[in-house]
């Protein structure tokens, strides 16, 4: 039996742009609202003292997002968040268009060929 995730990864932080705590995101994520003013995204891994990050200001770039989250203030504390997936509960995931399916959902099914040949079992995409 498949385990579902407990948690999406929607995006990536990386290093911190200037001194008043933005820092660089990239989406990976076909919904782009998850990257909006107010929204809530959490770390991993987590780092105990933060348990959420808000969005407060967010600028698209070409490279991603340029991000300020509520409560990170320096650029030291945009370093601390820094090189660590963004992620939502897996409850809170967006419904998909009909046919389309989440690529956890795939992990682990066993993989045959149009004769019935068993090949293996699919370990990641």
């Amino acid at each position: 039996m498949r385990m579902q995730p407990k948690f999406l990864i929607v995006g990536e932080t990386h290093r911190p742009h200037g001194l008043a705590g933005e820092i660089g995101v990239s989406s990976l994520t076909d919904f782009p609202d998850r990257f909006k003013e107010g929204a809530v995204l959490y770390l991993n891994p987590p780092i105990p003292e933060i348990e959420k990050l808000v969005i407060e200001r967010i600028t698209e770039t070409p490279r991603g997002y340029l991000v300020k989250f509520a409560g990170i203030s320096s650029r030291e504390a945009a370093e601390a968040i820094g090189k660590r997936s963004l992620v939502v509960p897996a409850e809170e995931a967006s419904p998909l268009p009909e046919g389309d399916i989440w690529v956890h959902d795939i992990i682990g099914l066993e993989v045959h060929t149009v004769d019935g040949e068993f090949l293996g079992s699919v370990r990641d995409v």
